[in-house]
């Protein structure tokens, strides 16, 4: 268990992936704490119910102080050694006749055969591995219960069971598992009775699953007729992975239509069925597969049919053949021996491809030329580094190869308003309405677009859907009110900063906005409030001492009026604003001079207030003076 972790602990290094860390992690509110986790428990997210994972994901977030890569990938080496070390005792359990070295060895094959190298270096992958966790540990009080605790034991093993299925329900396969593990005692009521309980929860786990996961997203949903096929072709596929794990990947291209019309994968997945019906090994390798193999539709078919972590548990069957065989004498234990040493090797170099989310979308791309998931994952990966232009490059292919894709469009849309490209912009915002649906970041920003481009009736109802769909997107109620500021309407922009959420209020934009409105309409005390917590929150920039210097000015309080503005001047010493209204300051405590001085270097530039402003003070006539004629 300590040896797998250590192997795998170098990926506490490593980035997240980019695929679905999104989603799963960052933007996902069970996790970053913007709702309680209860709601993990009540409703599903994202299509799934998998409250354990969530929780499990919540509680490792608030013990390392956010969503730090570190951490969740330091947790996945461990789940996974703890994983390797329940197979060494579940093979131990299940044949007592097993040696110490055999189900080692069994243990290490199942731990570091390349193909798990995408379950334990993807964070997200951690929901397979906490349930393969439970339905290791219910397999282990299963197989071998405590006769003198029986029932106990086995009412522990169905808890954990069923922790398996709320962490993910691929764990539906473990009753199938237990089968053909015990299939000598299943005449037994205990062994009986217990199985067909989780057959029960198996069953309802995977009708909410389907519920959940509609076919209707799936564009390569197949007829039922033709999905035999699939499910051989598949299980071709991953039988000759398990062979020869060469050319690993997280996205291998093969959609069900291109995998079905692949003769030698239909071949091999033929033989390796019928093989798997004389190997206990191999029948638990095939059932470990049955929830992804092709007999249901599920949504990564778009992107591929098959994937490594869905291998994960399967893997329990090549465990259990390896420790089986080092039975066998002497003359195997080399070979054996040998073959787990490669397989280390291959996954340490495999290990590599996951370091990054570029280094995983260059891998697909390297892998399936035709991967326009992996250009996509390496142009958005290039865009969240701030290089919009070599972004550009990698997202026009990934439309090229598949021009539906709502959020290639969506990321292209943001390289445009990076390069200042609005028209384009605005078209890949549209394309991506157009295939993805109405959805709020898409309208929102469509929304700024058209305001940037001074189309500020187009962009109004763009904004107030985008805001109907998500009412708290605190950046879409910013933008929303710039463009009402620009239209004159300070009122309805304050109507709109007003229903701003928590996150919102701890944007300086939100601020520094509101301070100008409040400034515009006359309301200086709290736009001074505004322009205060805007400089709490980082806002040292000219401006914002500027338009403050001017809400002191217009209390009266010049001593502080003064203060402000002269950090605006120390900022930007050619600021006609803050020029100007130091010249006003200057003027109301009676510093003619000092007044005539900064209005002339803000004249300088053209600021007509400061030159009306220089010619009233000029003409001003001083006290017990008179005009001569």
């Amino acid at each position: 268990m300590f040896i797998v972790a250590v192997f795998y602990g170098r990926t506490y290094l490593f980035e997240f992936a980019g695929i679905d860390d999104e989603a799963n992690l960052q933007g996902n509110p069970l996790i970053t704490g913007s709702v309680g986790l209860a709601e993990a428990w009540v409703r599903p997210f994202l299509h799934l119910y998998i409250p354990v994972s969530y929780s499990f994901w919540r509680a490792l977030a608030l013990v390392l102080g956010g969503i730090k890569p570190a951490g969740f990938h330091l947790a996945n080496a461990t789940l996974h050694g703890l994983n390797a070390g329940v197979v060494f005792l579940l093979l131990r359990r299940w044949q007592p006749a097993l040696t110490r070295a055999a189900a080692s060895v069994g243990a290490l094959a199942f731990a570091v055969h390349p193909l798990q190298v995408e379950s334990v270096a993807w964070v997200s992958s951690a929901r397979d591995l906490l349930a393969t966790f439970w339905s290791l540990i219910a397999l282990l009080l299963y197989v071998y219960p405590d006769h003198k605790q029986r029932r106990f034991t086995l009412a522990f093993a169905t808890v954990a069971f069923c922790l398996a299925l709320l962490s993910k329900p691929t764990a539906v396969v473990t009753p199938l598992i237990a089968a053909v593990l015990i299939v000598r005692r299943l005449w037994q009521r205990p062994y009986r009775d217990t199985l067909l309980l989780w057959s029960l929860m198996a069953v309802a786990a995977a009708a909410l699953s389907a519920h959940l996961q509609p076919a209707v997203e799936n564009p390569f949903v197949v007829p039922w007729h033709q999905r035999p096929a699939l499910v051989l072709a598949a299980l071709g596929f991953y039988a000759q992975k398990l062979a020869w794990p060469i050319g690993l990947s997280a996205d291998y291209g093969l959609t069900p239509v291109k995998i079905m019309r692949s003769v030698p994968l239909l071949a091999t997945g033929t033989i390796f069925a019928i093989a798997a019906l004389r190997s206990v090994g191999l029948r638990l390798f095939v059932i470990g597969l049955l929830p992804t193999l092709g007999f249901v539709p599920f949504f990564y078919q778009a992107i591929s049919a098959v994937a490594d972590r869905y291998t994960y548990i399967a893997m329990l069957g090549p465990g259990l053949l390896m420790a089986m065989w080092w039975r066998r004498g002497p003359q195997l234990h080399w070979v054996l021996t040998a073959t787990v040493i490669v397989w280390a090797c291959l996954s340490a170099l495999q290990m590599d491809h996951w370091a990054s989310r570029i280094a995983v979308a260059r891998r697909m791309v390297a892998t399936n030329a035709e991967s326009w998931f992996g250009y996509f994952n390496w142009g958005s990966a290039l865009l969240e580094q701030g290089d919009g232009e070599a972004a550009r490059h990698y997202l026009e292919a990934s439309i090229r190869i598949r021009p539906w894709f709502p959020d290639s469009h969506y990321n292209l849309a943001l390289a445009d308003v990076a390069s200042n490209d609005l028209s384009g912009a605005e078209e890949h915002l549209r394309a991506n309405l157009h295939f993805g649906g109405a959805n709020a970041s898409a309208l929102i920003w469509l929304g700024h677009v058209l305001a940037l481009q001074g189309k500020y009736d187009d962009a109004d109802p763009f904004f107030r859907r985008g805001l109907s769909l998500d009412p708290t997107h605190a950046g879409g109620r910013l933008h929303f009110a710039r463009m009402l500021r620009a239209q004159g309407r300070s009122d309805e922009a304050l109507e709109q900063l007003d229903l701003v959420g928590p996150s919102g209020l701890t944007d300086l934009h939100y601020h520094t906005l509101r301070g100008e409105l409040l400034l515009a309409k006359g309301e200086a005390a709290k736009a001074i409030e505004a322009y205060e917590q805007a400089l709490v929150l980082g806002a040292h920039d000219a401006a914002t001492y500027a338009n403050l210097g001017v809400a002191y000015l217009r209390t009266r309080d010049y001593l502080r009026a003064e203060e402000v503005l002269q950090k605006a001047i120390a900022r930007d010493p050619y600021k006609p604003e803050a020029l100007h209204s130091m010249g006003l300051v200057y003027e109301a405590t009676g510093r003619k001079d000092e007044a005539i001085a900064v209005w002339t270097t803000a004249s300088g530039q053209g600021f007509q207030p400061a030159i009306t402003a220089l010619r009233r003070i000029r003409l001003t006539k001083p006290k017990g003076q008179e005009f001569r004629r």
